[in-house]
Parts: structure tokens; C-alpha cells; sequence
């Protein structure tokens, strides 16, 4: 995998024009096809492990405010100069369970694309876009959803299969052009 970064990273912030989508979702697929997973739901500690192999990464519950679901930091005052940078990822106890998981997908998007918040919260702009995308795709990867879709065709019942919210299956669905209207 490798690390998408380099030493500035997060150092100066700079917004993408139009989101990676593809990029996002070729990553996601990555990481299911080196874990070798083929149904759902998605073992996100096998995925966070997995990212840890190239990643000085930790991954924390913290009670943060209502308004923020997660955060990922770069530490830099532990860094060596020959280490690796460390990385704390940082999650909203207080969500639920299946917000929680979507949380912590779309931060390691951020850890893979090399991205940080730039301080202002905007779930539009085109770096959240994509790590909501690689998210999506992470926990919902359409190889698997289309053939669960096609047995079970009911959006909560997709949600409980692959622990998301019913509004985060009913988008990728649309995204993935699975619904029909």
C-alpha cells in the first residue's frame, strides 16, 4: 500500500477541485481484495490492522462534542526523524454503533489520501466527498452489496447485514446504480 504522503503532510492543507472518486473506491477495493473479503459484514478491525501494517496509526474512542462525529491528527512532537509519523484516530463514542464504523472508514480515507480538515467542517467539499465515497466503498463494497441487494432487495435489512445506517445503504445504492425509480 505505501504511504500516499510526505513528510509535509496536513502541513499545508490543499482543497481538491473535484473529489477522487474513482481513486477512493479503487482503494477500498484494494484493501477487501488483499484481506480476501468476500461477504458482509465488513470486519473493520481486520481493515484498521491492516492499515497499521504501513501506518504508525492508533485508534481511540474519545467523547467528543455532538458536532463532530471524528478527527484523524498527525502527532508531531513524538516523531523521530527516522520514525515513522504517528496518527491518531480519533472517534465519537456517543454515535451509534453504525456511525461510529462509518466514521472511522472515512478517516483512514483521509490517513490514504494524505489529507487533513482544514478547520472548516464542510461535509460537501471535495476531500470529504471522497472519504465518504472510499468510506462507502469500505464498508459496502458493491461486488458484495449487488449480490446481497439482489437476495434481500430491503434497505434495512442491508443495514443491519453490513452495520451502516439505512441512509448510507440507500446512497450507495443510488451511487452504485442499483436502485431503479
Amino acid at each position: 500500500m505505501g504511504n500516499n504522503f510526505d513528510e509535509g503532510f496536513g502541513d499545508s492543507f490543499q482543497e481538491t477541485t473535484k473529489p477522487r472518486k474513482k481513486e477512493a473506491r479503487h482503494m477500498a477495493k484494494k484493501i477487501i481484495k488483499d484481506l480476501g473479503i468476500t461477504e458482509a459484514p465488513i470486519n473493520l478491525r481486520a481493515i484498521i490492522e491492516h492499515v497499521q501494517k504501513d501506518y504508525n496509526l492508533h485508534v481511540l474512542s474519545n467523547d467528543l462534542s455532538t458536532n463532530i462525529s471524528g478527527m484523524l491528527v498527525k502527532i508531531t512532537e513524538l516523531e523521530d526523524k527516522k520514525e515513522d509519523p504517528t496518527f491518531v484516530l480519533g472517534f465519537n463514542k456517543n454515535d451509534p454503533w453504525c456511525r461510529r464504523r462509518f466514521t472511522i472508514g472515512h478517516e483512514i480515507g483521509h490517513l490514504l489520501f494524505g489529507t487533513l480538515c482544514n478547520g472548516i467542517i464542510e461535509s460537501q467539499s471535495p476531500t470529504e466527498t471522497e472519504c465518504h465515497c472510499f468510506s462507502a466503498e469500505l464498508l459496502m463494497p458493491k461486488s458484495i452489496l449487488k449480490d446481497d441487494f439482489q437476495k434481500l432487495q430491503s434497505i434495512p435489512e442491508l443495514a443491519k447485514k453490513y452495520l451502516v445506517s439505512e441512509e448510507a445503504v440507500g446512497i450507495k445504492l443510488g451511487d452504485d446504480r442499483l436502485l431503479k425509480f
